[in-house]
């Protein structure tokens, strides 16, 4: 992704936003470790351990895949991957390859 150049258009710590996930998201920050649980349930997330990273997380919003619905507010949208939108992750672009390819 860095030798491509993929535009990521902040990272900043968790702790800059209080810890909430959703001032984070709303900010288009990349993020990664966050201790949470799923939704919806009592099992620590992939983002506790730090196995888990969200890119340009405002236009590329989490979708729940059991109701469908997006974390965000007013991210709707950015579900149409065929957006030209800076930083989007598309099939076939950098962010999507790198992901992936490391599964």
């Amino acid at each position: 992704m860095y030798d491509s150049k993929y535009p990521i258009e902040k990272i900043k710590l968790i702790d800059y936003y209080d810890a909430e996930d959703e001032k984070s998201m709303l900010d288009n920050n990349s993020s990664s470790f966050i201790f949470r649980y799923i939704l919806g349930t009592n099992r620590i997330s992939w983002y506790s351990y730090g196995l888990a990273i969200d890119i340009n997380t405002y236009v590329n919003p989490c979708v729940h895949p059991d109701s469908k619905t997006l974390e965000s507010a007013g991210t709707e949208k950015f579900l149409d991957r065929n957006l030209n939108q800076r930083g989007l992750i598309k099939e076939g672009n950098a962010c999507y390859k790198a992901s992936i390819s490391r599964g």
